[in-house]
């Protein structure tokens, strides 16, 4: 199971990325953070990142993913078919932010069994709430 989360002081401002990956008894968690960022470029590091470490440690293809963006959730399963057709541009014509990161989340896609499961955000569910705070601590460190 790997648990992300991103956060933002300012949007844009100094960002935060965290995740918790479990396996079995092991649980392995990382943060990372930028300078100038925003909030949904931290919510894509978070699973990109989470999704790279999965990859060096776990030889299953099949993953449980919880998080709390519905940009990252509904951008990974339903408005990326449309970007990938309409040569990387919106409904509006215009070209998909966060373009870099959502390639490299998209080429995870064909490597894993994602099943994604969203929770809202700070609802007491205990481990995302605790990355959360893993994220925005990431960011204050800036």
């Amino acid at each position: 199971m790997l648990i992300t989360d991103g956060s933002c002081l300012g949007n844009p401002g100094k960002g935060g990325w965290a995740f918790i990956l479990k396996l079995g008894d092991t649980v392995i968690s990382k943060s990372g953070n930028e300078k100038q960022t925003t909030n949904n470029r931290m919510e894509l590091v978070a699973l990109i990142r989470g999704l790279e470490e999965y990859m060096k440690v776990s030889s299953s293809s099949d993953l449980e993913v919880i998080l709390d963006s519905n940009y990252v959730l509904k951008g990974i399963t339903d408005w990326i078919k449309n970007w990938k057709k309409n040569g990387w541009k919106n409904s509006q014509k215009q070209d998909v932010k966060n373009k870099d990161l959502w390639l490299e989340l998209d080429s995870f896609m064909d490597k894993l069994n994602i099943k994604f499961t969203w929770v809202k955000g700070h609802s007491g569910h205990e481990i995302h709430d605790k990355v959360d705070v893993m994220a925005r601590e990431a960011a204050s460190e800036l």
